[in-house]
């Protein structure tokens, strides 16, 4: 148990980040309860606990902007301090010295000028324009998606694994020039590598597709291709751009992130739409853009973002000491009524919608653009094909997860 260190009452954080199902389906009346009590609370637990005890956590909208904006804080957090002990792992096994060693490695865990250099060699591949070039192929793929689910001839379709899971993950594979026969293995090895829980079989399936990539770098410096896995071989061997274990880190972070909050934001959307039929009846009516940013306000699939405060600041009313690791709860700013007007309704004519579920500052989603472009094209084609989709409700099952919110069954009847 963790306690506010004004004294307030004790809040069960091990229920709050990821046991009790019930919160985790509808985490939403939680935060606004711990908006309520204080933009900022501490949270303390035993020493060397999970990472979100002895941290500070933030949930209005304005602390949480300002702060992912602010250089102060850090985003140089190895998975925030977690322990691969505490979950029952031998730390000197290949597998987990690598998992350990390819976290500093990626934008996710680097600052400015190593951050800013590392996302500048893949930002090219996610401007726009090249975005735009991709959207033919990506409506063929979920019409593809979609036909073969058909030809199963089953009562329900599950959005989750006929769609919303294989969808992001062929297009950033594509992307990235992995092989097609290649996909189903990768999608395998790389699917639930975000979130809080870690497992044998997570860090297990991390070394394997971190050899996997190994072996198409291998093969991409003997065969060059038009792909982002070759330009990145080719900023590293002719530029000295990137070390080698970079290189390799930024293709992991790129294959993982590139599809599994993709996956739950489609996975979300379709669930809110056919949550309340209207919405679903009304959605050709309404522009697609402006209502793919209210689904992504609604139910953000990455829930928090950690940082460490690399000198002594203030946030509210709180002082938050160098070092301490703060959690930015971006699904709780979405829902802040004191930046949106009436946040707990889901109003697909939104406007002023500048939510947090892509983050801000130096460290806003790389993919975002082509992230938005999947949400919009899955969402169009599935309801021009089955304008009378309906949830089959009692069997919706969310993901076990406190990081990431989203569905991970979700059968739907397509007549």
């Amino acid at each position: 148990m963790g306690e506010r260190r004004d004294g307030h009452p004790e809040y069960d954080h091990e229920r709050f980040f990821r046991r009790d199902p019930a919160l985790l389906a509808d985490p939403y009346p939680a935060y606004r309860r711990l908006r309520e009590d204080g933009a900022v609370l501490r949270l303390e637990g035993p020493p060397h606990g999970p990472p979100w005890v002895n941290a500070w956590h933030v949930f209005g909208y304005q602390e949480i902007a300002a702060g992912l904006r602010d250089d102060r804080f850090s985003a140089l957090r190895p998975m925030a301090g977690m322990q691969l002990e505490r979950f029952g792992i031998d730390p000197e096994t290949p597998e987990a010295r690598f998992f350990w060693s390819m976290q500093a490695q990626t934008m996710l865990t680097m600052d400015a000028p190593d951050h800013t250099r590392l996302r500048g060699l893949s930002l090219k591949a996610f401007t726009p324009r090249v975005v735009e070039g991709m959207r033919d192929a990506i409506h063929l793929d979920v019409n593809q998606l979609l036909d073969q689910a058909e030809s199963r001839s089953e009562a329900t379709l599950d959005v989750m694994a006929s769609l919303a899971s294989p969808l992001p993950a062929i297009v950033i594979a594509r992307l990235l020039g992995i092989p097609e026969d290649d996909w189903p293995s990768f999608k395998r090895w790389s699917d639930g590598l975000i979130g809080f829980n870690i497992t044998q079989e997570k860090i297990e399936n991390f070394y394997t597709l971190g050899q996997y990539l190994l072996a198409c770098i291998a093969e991409r410096r003997r065969n060059p291709a038009d792909d982002l896995i070759s330009g990145l071989i080719a900023a590293r061997d002719r530029d000295d751009a990137l070390s080698e274990e970079e290189l390799v880190g930024q293709c992991v972070i790129l294959l993982v992130g590139g599809h599994e909050t993709t996956t739950y934001a489609l996975g979300n959307a379709v669930y809110r739409l056919l949550s309340d039929p209207p919405l679903w009846t009304r959605l050709p009516e309404i522009p697609i853009e402006g209502a793919v940013e209210e689904l992504l306000r609604f139910d953000s699939p990455f829930q928090a973002l950690s940082r460490r405060a690399q000198s002594t600041m203030q946030i509210s009313d709180q002082q938050i000491a160098a070092g301490d690791t703060v959690w930015f709860w971006i699904a709780a700013g979405n829902h802040d009524q004191t930046r949106f007007y009436e946040p707990e309704t889901l109003n697909l004519e939104r406007k002023d919608n500048r939510h947090l579920s892509f983050g801000m500052g130096p460290h806003y989603c790389l993919g975002a653009v082509l992230a938005r472009l999947e949400l919009q094209i899955a969402l169009m084609t599935l309801r021009t094909r089955y304008p009378s989709l309906r949830l089959d409700t009692d069997a919706v099952v969310w993901k076990q997860d406190g990081a990431i919110r989203g569905p991970a069954f979700l059968p739907v009847r397509t007549s």
